[in-house]
């Protein structure tokens, strides 16, 4: 039997600061870029454009866990405005990593399921491909 070649998802680590946030579930990196309209009159009618500044940010969901290190680490670079090294990688090493600083956190508490904190950070500076380790 052949052995998928993906990666699951619990597999993948996120760390900001220092601190691997490892009471995340579910994490989600978006990247994006704006469109510069390039078109001229002589462009037949046609909408021709090129890549615009590029964005990226990370958004979790992070179980409330009140002694856990990476639940500090992102309440600490919220209430303090600091920036922090994210760091999103797979077994192999390969991944992504850049500076964020924490746009939102919220406190949810089902009556019935997992207290947490989903939080949202915005790149600030270029998201870097890194490259699997060798």
């Amino acid at each position: 039997m052949s052995t998928p070649n993906g990666v699951v998802g619990w597999k993948m680590a996120l760390k900001l600061g220092a601190k691997t946030i490892a009471k995340a579930q579910n994490v989600d990196l978006d990247a994006g870029a704006g469109e510069v309209d390039m078109t001229t009159r002589s462009s037949d009618g046609w909408w021709e454009g090129a890549q615009g500044i590029k964005n990226w940010s990370l958004s979790g969901d992070q179980l409330w866990v009140a002694t856990d290190e990476g639940l500090d680490a992102i309440l600490d670079s919220y209430l303090n405005g600091t920036y922090l090294a994210a760091e999103i990688t797979a077994p192999s090493g390969a991944g992504f990593t850049g500076t964020v600083f924490i746009t939102s956190v919220k406190l949810g508490q089902p009556l019935d399921g997992a207290v947490g904190m989903p939080f949202a950070a915005k790149g600030t500076g270029a998201l870097a491909k890194v490259s699997a380790a060798s």
